[in-house]
């Protein structure tokens, strides 16, 4: 059994990875970056008394922010296409000029709709309490299909959509949950996978594996041709999880992570923690280093640093007592961006601009609103 001793900067605090378990080890095809220049940043949150949504520009500088609705309802969600910002808070859908915040068009308020807005090869998708996925044009708001595609449950989750199937979260009225496949011209459900009553979470598809974490924090592959369970993996708490190509990196509890193949469930290794964290979150892969925040007693916390191909440690960086609350990375072109929200007063919002290979920071954003919703960085390629 080999150990890995890291001592970290602050001291005291040490980080000891051990190796549990290995395979043998296949190299992970690591592309070197392509920087797709970030055309601009949009970012959904609410106060005490309205929702806002804020667009800023790729400098930091502010593009426009208008009070978009109530701070009821469901938590607020963007997407965009081509010049057009989305943005759905459970009452309608409403589209939004990207340059200058001029409401495009808005529409189907007489229903709840339950997911963020979808776009998958020029049609907008959308779920509703009423058991339907819509097709919408992304540039008028009319809807392609109508009646529209029954699911029989209650889907509130975005729909993952791929060649003409759409996969989605199933929800009865008493909340028990299943994973269904859709053919989305026809109508026929093609097959369900019944999960219980805690929701799935993490739908992605690699090949013909879709892969989930269930309501009991187990990793599962399913083909999506038949929709039978290729694999499960209960060893462990999983929580969260990232793919690249065929392989899962997933964390589990507050012990340890895994390299998994994604279409069989088998480990390509296994490491276990020490360092006393109370929470692993907020895993991201950059070229060859996969990342995680070790989070300890609500407060403080670390980023730690292994290699993505051996699983061995790399580096470990403190970054200070009070723990903040933080969004999930988003990586585009060499910056990393992360939504932060201060656990005490004032309750600061930022939009942090890290390096994603050192987590060094390289700037912030000052936002309106103290609560997160959801943040979008929009690209040249797709502008």
């Amino acid at each position: 059994m080999k150990k890995i001793l890291l001592a970290l900067v602050a001291g005291a605090s040490v980080l000891l990875l051990t190796r549990c378990h290995e395979t043998d080890d296949q190299p992970i095809d690591n592309p070197p970056v392509v920087v797709d220049p970030v055309a601009g940043i949009a970012v959904s949150t609410r106060d005490n008394t309205a929702r806002m949504l804020s667009v800023f520009n790729p400098d930091g500088s502010l593009r426009w922010e208008k009070k978009v609705g109530p701070n009821n309802g469901l938590i607020g969600q963007i997407s965009y296409h081509r010049g057009i910002l989305f943005h759905s808070y459970g009452l309608g859908i409403y589209a939004y000029d990207i340059k200058t915040g001029a409401l495009l068009w808005k529409g189907f308020d007489s229903f709840m709709t339950a997911s963020r807005p979808t776009v998958e090869n020029a049609v907008l998708y959308s779920c509703t309490d009423t058991y339907e996925l819509l097709e919408i044009d992304p540039t008028s708001g009319t809807r392609l299909k109508n009646p529209s595609v029954l699911v029989g449950d209650l889907v509130p989750y975005p729909p993952l959509i791929k060649d003409g199937i759409a996969y989605v979260v199933a929800s009865t009225p008493l909340a028990y949950y299943s994973v269904k496949a859709i053919d989305i011209k026809t109508g026929v459900e093609k097959w369900a996978v019944a999960i219980g009553y805690n929701p799935p979470r993490g739908l992605r598809i690699t090949g013909t594996t879709l892969s989930l974490i269930n309501g009991g924090a187990q990793l599962k592959g399913i083909n999506i041709n038949t929709g039978t369970l290729q694999w499960e993996l209960n060893d462990h708490g999983y929580f969260e999880y990232i793919t690249d190509g065929d392989v899962i990196y997933a964390l589990w509890g507050d012990r340890g992570i895994a390299a998994i193949d994604v279409h069989t469930g088998a480990k390509r290794w296994q490491r276990e923690i020490a360092w006393p964290a109370n929470q692993l979150k907020n895993l991201y892969l950059y070229k060859e280093q996969v990342i995680f925040q070790l989070v300890k007693g609500g407060n403080s916390f670390l980023m730690t640093a292994i290699n993505s191909t051996h699983g061995d440690s790399l580096w470990s960086k403190p970054q200070g007592y009070f723990f903040p609350d933080l969004s999930a990375p988003i990586i585009s072109g060499d910056k990393l961006y992360q939504f932060r929200t201060d656990m005490f007063e004032p309750y600061e919002t930022k939009i942090m601009i890290y390096d994603p290979a050192t987590y060094n920071r390289l700037d912030s954003i000052d936002v309106e609103g103290e609560s997160f919703e959801d943040l979008r960085i929009i690209t040249e390629s797709e502008h």
